[in-house]
């Protein structure tokens, strides 16, 4: 493997690795904040998933995406015992499945957004800010309403007609509990943080191709020939002293 590539493997593990750890930190918090009775259930672990996805791609999003349906689920299965009906949110197609496409649709978007935002550039349109900003905030409002509807779509296929807290799970909950209150909050506070933290990281050194130095393998015999050529040199020079005094310099 080219050292390159390997670099830029370790790179991808080490930030799957972080992207992980700030999901569960992030759910388990906002499990926590509902506990001291905020009424919304957020999905804090989704910012993760949306940033990483605009900068690694659909397929880094994917697997960010994974992670952040297993702890879901892991935490329907947790409050199983307290709400009954969150045992149809242990099902991978309720938590898991809808989150592995928030991943995938907004990576996607996000490559298709840089390539249109090139061309943007090139035909002199919009300032910088505008560009980025605008295309990273479409992006991440289409990841909260793949998992708005991903998640809730197939919650209400499995949970139909049943009865969640004095209420019957139907179309009429699923919007007025839930789409109006929850997804009206993560859609507008998602789309102005989301895109400051991506365009915040893109610019560093980690996440920024354009500043990663090249590096040069140290090779002995390179530095021998170059002593040997450094030392020939001065000999000449010395030579060509001598040669060019005269008897009255001497």
């Amino acid at each position: 493997m080219v050292r390159k590539d390997l670099i830029e493997r370790n790179r991808n593990i080490a930030l799957i690795g972080i992207t992980i750890a700030l999901i569960i930190v992030l759910q388990a918090l906002a499990e926590v904040i509902q506990l001291f009775g905020l009424q919304i259930s957020l999905a804090l672990g989704l910012i993760p998933v949306l940033v990483i996805s605009q900068l690694k791609g659909w397929k880094i999003g994917a697997i960010c995406g994974l992670a952040f349906g297993i702890v879901s689920m892991s935490i329907a299965a947790i409050r199983y015992s307290a709400v009954p009906v969150f045992r149809n949110a242990i099902n991978p197609l309720v938590s898991v499945m809808p989150r592995i496409l928030v991943g995938i649709v907004t990576g996607a978007l996000a490559s298709t957004f840089s390539k249109l935002s090139l061309k943007w550039k090139e035909r002199g349109k919009y300032k910088l800010f505008t560009r980025k900003y605008f295309l990273s905030a479409v992006a991440t409002l289409a990841g909260v309403l793949t998992n708005t509807i991903g998640f809730l779509g197939m919650f209400f296929v499995f949970s139909a007609d049943q009865s969640v807290g004095g209420y019957t799970v139907n179309i009429a909950y699923i919007f007025g509990m839930i789409v109006a209150i929850n997804t009206v909050v993560e859609a507008i506070s998602y789309v102005v943080l989301v895109p400051a933290i991506t365009e915040s990281l893109r610019v560093t050194k980690f996440f920024s191709p354009s500043t990663d130095k090249k590096q040069t393998t140290y090779n002995p015999e390179d530095s021998s020939i170059t002593n040997q050529e450094i030392n020939s040199d001065k000999q000449n020079e010395n030579q060509v002293t001598i040669e060019t005094k005269t008897p009255f310099e001497e």
